[in-house]
């Protein structure tokens, strides 16, 4: 997954993530460390285990790429 933000129009941040990328085997505990408390009740209403590490991956190359353009 490629996530590219752009601030201003001058400034660029990009994240790459393998779709694949082997996560901790409780995406929630780690999720609770690094997401705000909507993001980790999002994912934790997923039913589906597959579906919500997909959704972790792009919430974390959204958040990593906003990051890196600050």
């Amino acid at each position: 997954m490629i996530n590219i933000t752009v601030f201003h129009l001058s400034q660029i941040g990009i994240d790459i993530e393998e779709k694949k990328r082997k996560t901790a085997k409780n995406i929630l505990s780690l999720a609770r460390r690094y997401f705000t408390p909507s993001e980790v009740d999002y994912l934790a209403k997923m039913p589906d285990p597959d579906a919500q590490q997909k959704e972790f991956i792009k919430l974390w190359t959204l958040k990593v790429s906003l990051l890196l353009v600050l």
